[in-house]
């Protein structure tokens, strides 16, 4: 019907809920082909770390990071994000250490799942970014020096359809799209808890796979400065209506405690410069999904996904176990 010439699928096995081969049809007619994974990426791994609530897959704050304080409010009004970022280049700030314990109250609180997460066995896949692997998803293309360069920030977690359409509106105004992806820690100090789901490398990679996105900026600064705006030759710097750190609905839906004012006070110190310069497009973002309604529909879902976590993790283990070195072509 659809005139498939291959199915491909990577080298770890992919089983059904009845035990058997996935691809088993596939295989028997020729049309399976198998390359290498990406070293480290598991949907098994995604889902666990959303129902675990943990921050193991974080990576390291900056060398000198903010110390925001720990308290209901992700952040408070009293810090000004916007002077002290300039300094650091982002704003690359854990929660104080105390607030781990203030995170495991709160997931407690969802739906009990600090209690049942204890249960599940934890993942041994980590992921390997290395040069040629982020090569290979980008697609080097460099702006003329008459491109309108359109930049456009975020978080970019658990990158799905309603970052897709925000990307595909951002493109529309210039020639040229450069994203910026905020820091684990930025993104941690803004949202709490275990987000982002996604590490600063996993989530580069989403990012420069779309095939609207022309460059990246890894670790972006949160605010955008006079001198970025230069040096990346920006000439447009847009804002959809929807935002990961700004969906207070799905974060109510979780049950996870939300500090609406100090957010937008730091989103409104971000665009401080491009709004006096005039260069800030805004458009009404074409879909109201973001991370927070996808970790909704896992939680509201818990027993099932813990039951299929906790078979498939067993096989992820095996697969890391006993994989070999598989060669690329």
């Amino acid at each position: 019907e659809h005139q498939i010439d291959y199915i491909v699928h990577g080298d770890d096995p992919c089983i059904t809920a009845d035990g058997k081969d996935a691809y088993a049809y596939a295989k028997s007619i020729g049309k399976y082909r198998q390359i290498k994974r990406t070293e480290g990426v598991s949907t098994t791994d995604i889902v666990g770390r959303m129902l675990l609530m943990t921050r193991e897959h974080h990576l390291p704050a900056a060398p000198t990071p903010l110390s925001l304080p720990a308290s209901d409010a992700v952040l408070s009004p009293a810090d000004s994000v916007g002077s002290r970022s300039v300094r650091s280049s982002s704003l690359s700030a854990a929660r104080a250490e105390e607030a781990d314990s203030s995170d495991a109250e709160e997931a407690a609180g969802a739906g009990g799942a600090a209690a049942s997460a204890s249960a599940l066995p934890a993942m041994s896949s980590k992921f390997l970014p290395t040069a040629r692997r982020i090569m290979q998803f980008a697609d080097g293309r460099v702006p003329k020096p008459d491109d309108k360069v359109v930049y456009i920030a975020g978080s970019w977690d658990m990158f799905n359809s309603g970052h897709i359409a925000a990307l595909r509106e951002a493109r529309k105004l210039g020639d040229f799209l450069l994203v910026g992806i905020h820091d684990d820690a930025t993104v941690h100090a803004l949202r709490g808890h275990n987000l982002p789901i996604l590490n600063l490398y996993e989530r580069t990679l989403s990012l420069l796979s779309c095939k609207y996105v022309d460059e990246v900026i890894i670790g972006a600064p949160w605010v955008i400065s006079e001198e970025m705006i230069k040096t990346m030759n920006i000439s447009v710097v847009a804002r959809g209506s929807n935002s990961d750190f700004k969906n207070a609905a799905a974060q109510e839906r979780l049950g996870w405690k939300y500090a609406d004012k100090p957010v937008l006070q730091a989103l409104e110190e971000a665009y401080t410069v491009p709004l006096s310069m005039g260069i800030v497009r805004s458009f009404t973002s074409p879909s109201t999904l973001t991370a927070l309604d996808v970790v909704h529909r896992i939680l509201a879902a818990r027993a099932t996904f813990e039951s299929r976590y906790e078979r498939k993790s067993k096989m992820e283990a095996e697969y890391v176990a006993n994989k070999g070195y598989v060669e690329e072509h």
